[in-house]
């Protein structure tokens, strides 16, 4: 058995800790916000679990703002940087903000050159959502568990295709691949939906991606989830281990979704999205619709997720060193 570098569990003590932040009392600015729609840019195209995220709050927030519209706008590009640069260089009055993936923790170390800086030029808000990956494979692959799908990929080198559709699915991907040591083509695709076809299809042979992204075309009998990415087993799934109990001790690579504003947004109106925000993540038919696709409400401050995204920026790069991924 393996024992290799995991990510350390960055989430712990956010976990069903969501804020209670008193609207009453904060300045005229935040009572007043917003003034006209918020734009909520989604870095991935519709149909992906960032998009049912989104979707999950967004009708709920226009009703918390008295009608103010929070618009959900789809804003793919090449691992985030279309949506998030957008974001970075909107004005900063609470208008535009973007629900980003974890994949903001990893672009440092995968993009030579960046249009922005991860913690100058971003303000966290509140974290929506956290989950692991599964490693899923076509059914026609003549394997039914990590350690047969090591051997026959070990036996086919230069034949598996690694399909990826973010950051931190790439990730995960790569890292498994790195430390089981075997041979992949990575292809991107622009979405879980994309990768998720191609999985079907055929033209990929296993991808790293969200439970809830593959579950249909699983209990369709199309694919088969091998293990998750998880330290330990995830509870949506009881009888599918970890890679790490599949023989690579403290494999730990998961993903999360998260609220961010520009920089400069005041701290007032920050707070008041954020606690908007966390009554919304509270609400029954949200949870549902979110632990549907095998996702953890999960809401907290932004002093919070500014902890955690510091932390993953340390913990990534790490990751990265092991998986011996260079930037591009």
């Amino acid at each position: 058995m393996k024992q290799i570098i995991g990510m350390p569990a960055a989430l712990a003590g956010l976990i069903n800790v969501v804020a209670s932040m008193a609207l009453t009392g904060l300045p005229v600015q935040a009572q007043e916000y917003p003034t006209k729609p918020v734009r909520l840019l989604v870095a991935f195209p519709p149909g992906g679990v960032s998009d049912v995220v989104a979707r999950s709050v967004s009708d709920k927030l226009s009703i918390q703002f008295q009608g103010k519209s929070v618009v959900v706008e789809n804003r793919p590009g090449f691992n985030q940087l279309v949506a998030l640069e957008q974001t970075a260089r909107a004005a900063p009055d609470g208008h535009t903000a973007i629900i980003a993936s974890n994949g903001i923790t990893q672009l440092p170390y995968l993009v030579k050159t960046l249009p922005f800086d991860v913690v100058r030029d971003f303000a966290p808000v509140t974290m929506l959502t956290a989950a692991p990956f599964a490693l899923a494979v076509p059914t026609t692959l003549p394997v039914k568990s990590i350690g047969e799908f090591v051997v026959y990929a070990k036996a086919n080198p230069g034949k598996i295709n690694f399909g990826m559709a973010g950051v931190p699915d790439m990730l995960a991907g790569e890292f498994f691949r790195n430390v089981a040591g075997f041979q992949a083509l990575t292809i991107r695709y622009t979405g879980g939906a994309q990768a998720l076809l191609a999985l079907v299809a055929g033209d990929t042979h296993y991808s790293t991606l969200p439970i809830g992204t593959l579950k249909p075309q699983v209990e369709a009998g199309k694919l088969r989830i091998l293990a998750v990415t998880s330290l330990k087993r995830y509870p949506g799934l009881p009888n599918t281990p970890s890679i790490a109990e599949s023989g690579y001790a403290g494999f730990d690579v998961g993903f999360w979704y998260s609220l961010f504003l520009p920089a400069a947004t005041p701290k007032a109106v920050i707070d008041k999205l954020g606690s908007t925000t966390n009554l919304v993540l509270k609400m029954p038919d949200v949870v549902k619709r979110i632990t549907d696709y095998d996702m953890l409400a999960i809401g907290g401050t932004p002093d919070e997720l500014a902890k955690v995204v510091t932390q993953e920026l340390e913990q990534w790069a790490r990751v990265v060193k092991v998986a011996g991924i260079k930037p591009e």
